[in-house]
């Protein structure tokens, strides 16, 4: 196995004089998981932007400012690092489940009976439960939130909760345990975030909290991402927010790798250190990953996003910003790559997103020989329960895949994620016989689940939406 780690969101990795990778380990088992639930909490996201980056931006910074001061603070955490994308060239196996009719059946773990379940085929509770469940020495979270209880939602009661709340008392019950060392990396509380359930695993001694506070150390910006490291072997990314919205009500893809200390050191990188430098040598970023990717397909391009929008977002002066959106249109126009862009939308979207959609698809025409795609992903809620569950209902995927390399990541398809948060992404590049064996490499079933979602009937063309 492969792999060449690069640098995200204008922060850094790993730095020079970081202990070498040990030997690679086996790679027993890599699954990529689909969130067990629907949808997750976007508008929720929007108002942590609003209320917490919105107003710092406004008042004028660089798009990659400085830490400021206090790094001693921070010792094994590096907000520079914090979002980046790795590059991963293996073979693994994706886990995925479409999860949008509460009336199947689940086994005991959480997985769905029948025949749209697979062994390897883990939801994002069973995952994230197994990996507390096989920890012996360290476990290590960064979060962009927490709201795993119900009481951390509503008042009423929700009893699709109990999953997030399951993981939160395994989540004391492994911090607590013997030899075992919790740390958790997550935003500075706020009164929107006021990050309760990492503040009792610390008054418990389960954990470790440390706090990054964007607004001293970025000029503003957020914390995004999403990952665990466990034993500095087991590796969990996704789309996930620490939210039992994210495990029962919310569309989400992850990416789960067991047994690789190789990689999971690489990572450990990102989460441990604070280097001067926000973006140092050898770590790209998590946008220059992107559009690597797609600039290497020869055939296809298929992304999934919950937003997709060539500007900024959270300013108070909205910016152009073209990056991605250049990307797809020179790969159709330049080299005839099919473009298929699958965004989401729910009782939260944008008004203006259909018109981006629009802009791209308006390129295709036998004269123009140009084939882009748009559609829109509908989670409806199907029992008045769902309904009434506040920011959910939602596809909150961040993945794209080509016909050369696959990418999960933990950013919507806008300027601020790529400019000024802290987020992760994974690039897997399929090495010759990687799609192999049952249900084929990551790549592989990457591509089935986006062509699962893209013919399914809650993909829908954008006129029926707007």
């Amino acid at each position: 196995m492969k792999y060449t780690p690069v640098s995200s969101k204008g922060v850094a990795d790993g730095g020079p004089g970081q202990e070498k990778a040990l030997e690679e380990a086996q790679i027993r088992d890599k699954t990529v998981v689909e969130g067990s639930g629907k949808l997750d909490f976007g508008e929720y996201e929007l108002e942590l932007w609003d209320l917490r980056y919105n107003g710092v931006l406004g008042r004028g910074r660089g798009s990659r400012g400085g830490a400021g001061g206090g790094r001693g603070a921070w010792a094994w955490v590096r907000t520079s690092c914090v979002p980046l994308a790795i590059i991963v060239t293996l073979s693994l196996v994706i886990v995925v489940i479409a999860l949008l009719d509460d009336s199947l059946a689940r086994h005991s773990d959480g997985s769905l009976a029948g025949d749209q379940c697979r062994p390897r085929h883990p939801t994002t509770h069973s995952a994230w439960l197994n990996l507390l469940t096989s920890a012996q020495h360290s476990v290590d979270i960064a979060a962009f939130y927490w709201t795993l209880l119900n009481s951390d939602v509503s008042n009423h009661s929700f009893p699709s909760a109990k999953l997030g709340e399951e993981v939160f008392e395994k989540l004391k019950e492994t911090g607590l345990r013997e030899g075992v060392a919790m740390r958790i990396a997550q935003n500075a509380p706020s009164h929107i975030s006021p990050q309760k359930n990492s503040a009792v695993l610390a008054a418990l001694g389960a954990a470790k909290v440390r706090s990054l506070d964007f607004k001293r150390l970025m000029s503003g910006g957020v914390l995004h991402t999403k990952m665990w490291l466990v034993d500095q072997r087991h590796v969990y990314l996704g789309s996930a927010n620490m939210d039992w919205r994210a495990l029962t009500q919310v569309k989400e893809l992850g990416i789960v790798i067991y047994n690789c200390s190789s990689l999971a050191l690489d990572m450990q990188k990102i989460f441990d250190s604070s280097p001067p430098p926000f973006c140092p040598e050898g770590r790209s970023g998590d946008v220059d990953a992107i559009v690597d990717v797609i600039g290497k397909a020869e055939r296809f391009v298929y992304v999934a996003v919950m937003d997709y929008f060539p500007k900024t977002l959270y300013e108070k002066k909205t910016k152009f910003w073209p990056v991605l959106d250049d990307a797809l249109r020179r790969a159709a126009m330049e080299r005839g790559v099919k473009v298929r862009l699958l965004a989401s939308h729910w009782s939260h979207t944008r008004a203006d997103l259909p018109t981006f959609l629009r802009s791209l698809s308006a390129l295709s025409s036998n004269a123009t020989r140009v084939h882009i795609e748009t559609r829109v992903f509908v989670v409806p809620a199907f029992t008045p329960e769902q309904q009434d569950i506040p920011f959910s209902r939602v596809n909150h995927n961040k993945y794209m895949v080509t016909d050369k390399a696959g990418y999960i990541g933990t950013s919507n398809w806008s300027a601020d994620y790529f400019t000024n948060t802290g987020g992760i992404g994974l690039v897997i590049n399929e090495t010759a016989g990687g799609a192999a064996g049952a249900g084929g490499g990551a790549r592989a079933q990457l591509q089935a689940l986006f062509e699962r979602d893209w013919h399914s009937v809650y993909a829908r063309p954008v006129e029926e939406v707007v």
